[in-house]
């Protein structure tokens, strides 16, 4: 039930560095991340995950049509989970209200107006690699 709740709280996590994050970046041709603003909502348009564990025990996460708001006031929602998020050059952090988890943190691997990409990794334990549209 455990690994359950941190799943979740990842996803909800790839959301919030989709919606929230403002990124910047140089004219390196290796670098897709635009410099847009992440506040709004944004819905799940791909979810990659890879586990050293089996991912029935990982649990339910984020998935395919879910949705993220990110407040300009540095909170955010989703369908389970509230919190808050930070940015920091291209690592968005999300940090789930009530909730006894290590805060996610994410590297966005591209933010534009309308896209964004984000790769959330725990280690040996759980990695993502999300992709997200901007709904409003």
């Amino acid at each position: 039930m455990q690994m359950k709740k941190l799943f979740g709280f990842i996803a909800f996590a790839m959301m919030a560095v989709f919606s929230l994050s403002l990124a910047s970046c140089g004219n390196s041709d290796d670098d897709d991340v635009v410099e847009a603003s992440i506040v709004g909502t944004w819905e799940v348009t791909y979810v990659k995950a890879s586990s050293s564990y089996p991912m029935e025990d990982v649990g339910d996460g984020l998935q395919i049509g879910d949705r993220m708001t990110f407040h300009s006031d540095g909170t955010y929602e989703d369908s389970i989970d509230i919190g808050r998020w930070s940015l920091n050059g291209n690592t968005l952090t999300v940090v789930v209200d009530d909730d006894m988890s290590l805060p996610a943190i994410m590297k966005i691997k591209k933010l534009t107006d309308k896209v964004l990409e984000v790769e959330l990794d725990y280690g040996s334990f759980i990695q993502f690699e999300i992709k997200m549209k901007r709904v409003s």
